[in-house]
């Protein structure tokens, strides 16, 4: 009795074991915060030539590699056509200049348009009004309620956006004004900082939305639930990160962002990602 006692307690603590080391695998495995490069791409009757575009979001000054050195040889390997900021790049007054390097590195290179996301009414040594001039001064074009028909690759493709404001905004007309001088034969996309407010942009003739805020939903357990926790939305949030398709024919990208300084809540199975996008004929 003794000895099948003694082999039932080694069972079971060679089964803790086992357990345990799984457990810390899977622990360790999804705290890897390594960049990583999403990809989507679309068909359409509206190009006949590939657009591609490179969309960075909540970088809250973060660094990956020297200078941001990984994150713009991401950037430089996807070869993109324009880049497009989706908002909250600037975080806190000491890593300003971290961001200031970053944007210059991409205006040098890249046409850049973007928009400003929250946290741009949330820093106190910064107005959004110094942040917007900061981007002037850095080459970046921001949409503040409006819209730039570019040509891309002998495409044209309207590249639309809107600015955050304070909590408990009002729409009144801002996203027609935003679309008003769009080329109606043209695709459209559509910078705003907020992917639960899409069904404001529904019906307006958008064929990509490209948002952030998220952060992904902080922590991911892979095939349960896309993210535990995001502003304006709560717990198990809807629309944490990736692709959603609506109705109405408009796309809509939530990017889970690059952020990985100043979070509560870890980054678990929820790696900070760069979203390139290519955009191609479906004739």
């Amino acid at each position: 009795m003794k000895k099948i006692i003694k082999k039932m307690f080694t069972v079971l603590i060679i089964t803790a074991l086992i357990i345990g080391i799984a457990i810390g695998i899977y622990i360790l495995t999804g705290l890897d915060n390594s960049l990583t490069l999403r990809e989507y791409n679309f068909k359409t009757d509206k190009v006949t030539n590939p657009i591609k575009i490179a969309f960075v979001s909540d970088h809250h000054g973060s660094e990956f590699g020297e200078n941001n050195s990984e994150l713009m040889d991401m950037i430089n390997a996807s070869d993109p056509d324009v880049v497009l900021l989706g908002g909250d790049m600037f975080d806190e007054p000491e890593f300003v200049d971290i961001e200031k390097d970053l944007i210059s590195q991409l205006t040098e290179k890249y046409d850049v348009y973007g928009v400003l996301g929250n946290h741009a009414y949330k820093m106190d040594e910064y107005t959004a009004d110094d942040l917007r001039k900061i981007y002037a001064e850095l080459g970046v074009t921001l949409l503040t309620e409006d819209c730039k028909v570019l040509m891309l690759n002998g495409e044209k493709i309207n590249i639309c956006g809107m600015d955050v404001y304070p909590e408990n905004e009002g729409f009144d007309g801002r996203i027609d004004k935003a679309l008003a001088d769009t080329d109606k034969d043209a695709y459209t996309v559509m910078l705003y900082h907020r992917p639960d407010k899409w069904e404001e942009f529904k019906g307006k003739g958008i064929d990509l939305m490209l948002s952030g805020h998220t952060h992904g939903g902080q922590w991911i357990v892979p095939g349960i639930f896309n993210g535990i926790l995001a502003p304006n939305q709560g717990f198990f949030p809807k629309y944490a990160g990736g692709l959603y398709e609506f109705e109405d024919g408009m796309n809509l990208i939530v990017s889970r962002g690059l952020a990985t300084k100043n979070t509560i809540v870890p980054r678990v199975y929820n790696p900070p990602e760069l979203v390139v996008i290519k955009i191609e004929s479906d004739r």
